[in-house]
């Protein structure tokens, strides 16, 4: 099973496959006028690379443009990605 913040990240591409397929308006603009939000932690660090022309909406706007790369800032310990297993 994937971990929530992967199964998340799914979720996410799957919509942005949905739109793309289904829908006229993503295809005209590349999607920079549609919005994700993202309601958990580390929001758009996992969003796919499909969705990063959209507007991306987090509680906390982590980007990891600012963070050391490989590792897990999130207060859920079930989503640290980073730690030891």
């Amino acid at each position: 099973p994937l971990s929530r913040t992967l199964g998340a990240a799914k979720l996410y591409e799957d919509a942005v496959r949905h739109v793309r397929e289904a829908q006229p308006h993503w295809n005209r603009t590349g999607g920079r006028d549609h919005i994700f939000t993202f309601a958990f932690d580390e929001g758009s660090c996992f969003a796919p690379k499909e969705a990063r022309s959209a507007v991306l909406l987090t509680r906390w706007g982590q980007t990891n443009a600012r963070w050391p790369v490989g590792k897990s800032f999130t207060s859920y310990y079930g989503d640290k990605w980073d730690r030891a297993r």
